[in-house]
């Protein structure tokens, strides 16, 4: 599974839209939008923490994100 798939399986399992962990993280939607879409490339370690973060507060199990982080 890659990180983009983690990523929105994730977000919709914490209720989020991509607007609201946009302003939550301070990350553009846009940019979160291409995160999961894409299957090549990998955000900054800054982003992805930043990311994985604000999620794995947000529910109980976040063992997928460790494995790729």
């Amino acid at each position: 599974m890659y990180f983009g798939e983690l990523l929105k399986k994730a977000r919709e399992s914490a209720e989020l839209s991509i607007n609201k962990l946009s302003m939550l993280t301070d990350i553009s939607p846009t940019y979160i939008s291409r995160i999961e879409k894409q299957k090549d490339k990998l955000p900054s370690n800054e982003i992805a923490f930043t990311l994985i973060s604000w999620l794995s507060g947000m529910q109980k199990d976040n063992s997928e994100f460790k494995k790729v982080a």
